[in-house]
């Protein structure tokens, strides 16, 4: 029996997958600006699919550039030189935002400003800005899922020590236990096919934890998974208290 996210939430993981650029289908670049001392959070690794491709339309009309006569590659390059993509904790916010937004509407931020009018500022509009893996794993928003076979679709795989966090988006059960997990992640790994990328956990091993189970996701130079490199450094599974209150 599988479980699968909401329609919404597959539909902008595909948009990311996917972003229409001159008649083509893009993958979203992974892309981190850690000062976000941009104004718009496309240019701060947190825009949403429409976002990206609005701006990166902008961009091409004032530089006079015809997409249609550029290679994936070249079009790609042009969203890296120009600093727009989308880094992890971005992805999973605007997934989850699209899901529901009174999901990330509950999230609590990690630190409140001072100025109340500059709290509701970035409440109101610029929330998902400033949500960073930490803010989607902390205690106040989440509670930790310690057996695979309890993990479902909308629950957040924290790898790497909480630098870096995927997002599952399909369970597939047997009885009472979990034989696949499938999830999306915007990931700095992979060299040229960094960004928005999917991938799937095999559960060989039914009495095991989460890190001894086959996962497929590997890079196609190096042979390399750096997704179950990175879960097996600190590796956790997090499920927000929006699904569970």
């Amino acid at each position: 029996m599988d479980e699968l996210l909401s329609k919404n939430g597959i539909e902008t993981i595909d948009k990311y997958a996917n972003l229409p650029i001159g008649e083509r289908a893009i993958r979203c670049p992974y892309y981190k600006n850690s000062t976000l001392a941009r104004a718009l959070s496309v240019y701060s690794g947190k825009g949403s699919p429409q976002e990206i491709v609005d701006e990166v339309s902008e961009l091409s009309h004032k530089e006079r550039i015809d997409f249609s006569s550029c290679s994936d590659s070249q079009v790609r390059d042009f969203l890296i030189e120009h600093g727009i993509g989308i880094d992890c904790s971005g992805f999973v916010s605007n997934v989850l935002n699209d899901i529901n937004p009174e999901i990330i509407r509950g999230i609590q931020l990690d630190k409140a400003r001072k100025n109340p009018i500059m709290n509701w500022y970035v409440n109101r509009f610029r929330k998902i800005s400033n949500i960073s893996v930490k803010t989607l794993t902390s205690d106040k928003n989440a509670h930790e899922i310690k057996s695979l076979h309890d993990i479902r679709p909308a629950d957040m795989i924290e790898t790497r020590n909480g630098q870096h966090v995927l997002l599952v988006f399909r369970v597939v059960m047997a009885e009472d236990y979990v034989r696949e997990i499938e999830y999306a992640h915007s990931t700095m790994y992979y060299g040229k096919e960094n960004g928005v990328r999917k991938g799937t956990i095999k559960i060989t091993q039914k009495d095991k934890d989460l890190g001894n189970q086959e996962w497929t996701e590997v890079d196609d130079n190096t042979g390399v998974n750096y997704t179950h490199e990175g879960y097996l450094d600190g590796g956790r599974v997090f499920r927000l208290r929006y699904f569970t209150n």
